[in-house]
C-alpha cells in the first residue's frame, strides 16, 4: 500500500495563487475554506449580515488577545474589509469545499463581551461611536449565552479567552 501524506496549510493567504502553485507541484490539492457564514433574519425586513458577526468576533478577540479597545478595532475595520476584497474574495471561487464554521450560539456567546467593550467608546469619536451604536442596537435582538453553556471544544472559547466578564 502506498503511503499518503497530508499537509494542511492554514491561514487567510493559503488559497492565494502563489501559495497554491507551490503545493500543487507536490500532487493533488484540496482547497478548503472554513469560514463563518451568517444567515439570520431578525424579521421580514431586518437581517444580520455576516460582516457584523465578523466585526463582533474581531472586537472581542482584539480586546482579549491584543489589548485593543473597541474604538481601535472599529477604526481599522475598513482596512480589514478592503484586504478581504483584495486578497480573500477573489480566491473563494477557486476553493473545492466551503464549510460554514458558524455555531448557532456564537452571537449569544459574544454578546456580553462585545457590549461591554463597545460601551466604553467615547461619543467624541463620532464614526466609531456610530458604528458601536449600530452593533449595540443589533445585539439587542440577540439572547446572551452564558460561558458555561458553550461546548468545551468550541472555537468561541479561544476568542473569549482571558475575558473576565465571561467567567460566570
Amino acid at each position: 500500500m502506498r503511503s499518503t501524506r497530508i499537509l494542511i496549510v492554514e491561514g487567510i493567504f493559503a488559497l492565494t495563487p502563489s501559495v497554491v502553485d507551490i503545493f500543487r507541484r507536490f500532487g493533488n490539492l484540496l482547497q478548503v475554506v472554513v469560514q463563518p457564514i451568517l444567515i439570520v433574519n431578525l424579521d421580514e425586513l431586518h437581517y444580520i449580515p455576516t460582516q457584523k458577526l465578523l466585526v463582533i468576533r474581531r472586537i472581542v478577540r482584539d480586546s482579549s488577545h491584543r489589548g485593543r479597545d473597541g474604538r481601535e478595532t472599529l477604526t481599522m475595520w475598513e482596512n480589514v474589509i478592503e484586504g478581504e476584497h483584495r486578497n480573500w474574495f477573489p480566491v473563494l471561487p477557486q476553493s473545492d469545499v466551503i464549510f460554514n464554521a458558524l455555531r448557532v450560539y456564537e452571537l449569544g456567546a459574544l454578546k456580553a463581551s462585545c457590549e461591554m467593550i463597545l460601551r466604553h467608546i467615547d461619543p467624541s469619536y463620532r464614526s466609531e461611536y456610530k458604528d458601536a451604536s449600530q452593533i449595540l442596537s443589533l445585539l439587542r435582538w440577540v439572547h446572551g449565552v452564558p460561558g458555561g453553556r458553550i461546548p468545551k471544544q468550541s472555537i468561541i472559547h479561544e476568542i473569549l479567552k482571558d475575558d473576565k466578564e465571561r467567567e460566570n
